[in-house]
């Protein structure tokens, strides 16, 4: 996979790393991209979350759009 610049995303007051870094991972094989939430505390873990399953347009955290996968 190809990974995006991550942006934080702070949870709360508690540590530096009480939160999570939102970015984009590619995989080049399939052409797909996924929107991942890592935990900032744990990065060696699974993502929080996966939200999108898409072929990416313009893939900036600031500026994105997303076309549902196909098939």
């Amino acid at each position: 996979r190809i990974v995006g610049e991550a942006s934080f995303i702070p949870r709360g007051a508690t540590g530096e790393d009480d939160g999570y870094l939102a970015l984009f991972a590619f995989d080049p094989v399939t052409r797909v991209s996924d929107f991942v939430l890592l935990n900032a505390a744990h990065l060696e873990a699974e993502p929080s979350a996966s939200l999108c399953r898409c072929r990416v347009i313009v893939a900036s955290l600031l500026d994105w759009s997303c076309q549902p996968r196909s098939g």
